[in-house]
């Protein structure tokens, strides 16, 4: 009977212990939370040279101690759009490579 009793109250810790990770999983990770979001309002010229147009939707990465944002551009490129870029291994992991707005002229 001891030993029935045991197994019961393992299993009822295993279970909640099981529980309680399932939901903290679901507040960290799985849970939709919404997205800071940027619009262009006037043209934004970057250091590479490109001008993103009115309307261009930016999604916020960070916020950087040093008191600049850090927002995100998707490109899709597919078919017969991906002849006109090249493909190259850089040595270094990077995720993406940023430029900084600057002022028309710069």
């Amino acid at each position: 009977m001891r030993a029935l009793r045991a197994a019961l109250y393992l299993l009822l810790f295993v279970a909640g212990s099981l529980a309680g990770a399932g939901a903290a999983f679901y507040m960290l990770e799985l849970r939709p939370s919404p997205t800071v979001m940027y619009r262009v309002v006037e043209p934004l010229h970057l250091s590479n040279g490109v001008v993103l147009p009115v309307g261009t939707e930016l999604g916020h990465r960070w916020s950087a101690p040093e008191g600049f944002e850090q927002l995100c551009l998707g490109v899709n490129v597919g078919g017969e759009e991906l002849k006109r870029v090249s493909r190259h291994l850089e040595p270094q992991h990077l995720l993406f490579v940023p430029y900084w707005a600057v002022s028309p002229g710069e």
